[in-house]
């Protein structure tokens, strides 16, 4: 018996570039911008793979992914990798909404499923991972979700495992079906050959219509996020000795005080001794009792 296996590619956002305010409009428009492939993706077309390589003959590794031009340049690293074909549908916008994702893959599937369907559990930059269970869900198919390791008999089963701490759970299941991948072996590096191939190999490009499906949710604007604001203990540490004086005598606030309310007025002694006490908190004196004679 063969075995099809559909991997879905998802580009994502790549964490090491930087992000200026108001560089552009939509993050796909900044210059010299390149999303990287969902490293839970990455971890899926691995077990892919591993499985074809028990018999390629039987195997066949469909990578598939909805978007513009990035998901087509996920889609040629995968090739590059081992993937035996890819399939790209076009649609408007690079980032469509996870329910208009798993419609357009349904749609794609609607004549023959595949024996395995493998999504990456979660994604890097939104952490969303709700395009596996909706397709399962409409295509009226199994899903098995945080799976580590996938088996195949060579028939009409698969066994998936999972892990969480001490826990361990394996999974019997019939073909098809679809498994959220969340742990496994990295992904293999492409080799030369393999970047060869791709560059000959013709992606499939199958344009759809989104209005078909309902509404589109598209992002319209993004920002960077706000600094990371210092610490109240960054900022106390930055203090002048003097400053913490002030502070802990109630001189220093949003308000400005005039210098006569700025003028310490109790008795000489009992300003020396809190001052004295103030200096043992902040470590600067060491009031240890003179030795006796």
């Amino acid at each position: 018996m063969s075995m099809r296996i559909a991997v879905f590619a998802r580009p994502v956002h790549n964490p090491a570039f930087s992000i200026e305010p108001g560089a552009a409009s939509r993050i796909e428009d900044l210059r010299g911008y390149q999303p990287i492939p969902n490293p839970q993706d990455e971890l899926a077309l691995e077990i892919a793979l591993s499985l074809k390589e028990m018999d390629p003959s039987l195997v066949k590794v469909l990578v598939c992914s909805v978007g513009g031009e990035p998901a087509r340049k996920v889609l040629q690293e995968f090739l590059a990798c081992g993937a035996d074909e890819a399939v790209w549908l076009d649609c408007a916008g690079w980032e469509p909404d996870g329910w208009l994702v798993a419609r357009h893959l349904r749609e794609f599937f609607r004549n023959t499923l595949p024996d395995l369907g493998l999504f990456g559990a979660r994604d890097l930059d939104t952490g969303a991972g709700q395009v596996g269970p909706m397709f399962s869900a409409i295509a009226g198919i199994p899903y098995f979700d945080s799976v580590t390791a996938v088996q195949w008999d060579g028939a009409t089963h698969i066994e998936a495992s999972r892990k969480q701490k001490r826990l361990f759970e394996r999974i019997r299941m019939n073909v098809p079906a679809c498994l959220g991948i969340q742990r496994g072996k990295p992904l293999r590096y492409p080799s030369l050959w393999g970047k060869l191939r791709a560059a000959r190999a013709e992606i499939r490009r199958v344009s759809t219509d989104p209005s078909s499906f309902g509404p589109l949710v598209e992002r319209q604007k993004f920002a960077p996020s706000k600094p990371r604001r210092a610490s109240t203990a960054t900022d106390y540490a930055q203090t002048t000795t003097i400053d913490r004086i002030r502070q802990a005598y109630g001189f220093t606030g949003k308000s400005e005080k005039s210098r006569s309310d700025s003028l310490i007025r109790d008795a000489p002694e009992q300003a020396a001794r809190r001052i004295l006490t103030i200096w043992k908190q902040e470590k600067l004196m060491d009031l240890e009792e003179a030795p006796r004679t």
